[in-house]
């Protein structure tokens, strides 16, 4: 049995165009959501007090946020990846008709027979 791995990976394209127009409109949504309340409030009133600028931040603390940035840009695409490879198995449950068996919790008969039926 072959597949045709270029439509497999259009129509995952497909999908990542669809969740990237799902993320913008997401952002347009919390967007608007918070340019609503601003239109309500009454305007402010200037402040008498001096504003005091923040501390320029050491070397250490800089180190510390961008590592806590890659550390969570790292969870959010495992996180991601795990999402796409679920799909991926889903489908091909679907493709070749093997439903879920009661009291398989570990889908460890339904790994099996998606194996036999890839040919792996």
């Amino acid at each position: 049995m072959s597949f045709d791995y270029a439509a497999l990976d259009a129509e995952d394209q497909k999908s990542t165009d669809h969740e990237q127009d799902e993320d913008f409109s997401e952002a347009e949504e919390l967007a608007q959501d918070v340019a609503a309340p601003a239109a309500v409030l009454p305007p402010a009133q200037p402040s008498t007090r001096r504003r005091t600028s923040k501390r320029a931040l050491t070397e250490e603390e800089r180190l510390e946020r961008a590592l806590a940035q890659v550390e969570t840009l790292q969870a959010r695409v495992t996180a991601k990846r795990e999402e796409r490879r679920s799909r991926l198995v889903e489908d091909l449950y679907r493709l070749h008709n093997i439903v879920e068996s009661p009291g398989d919790l570990g889908e460890a008969k339904r790994i099996a027979e998606l194996r036999r039926a890839l040919g792996l």
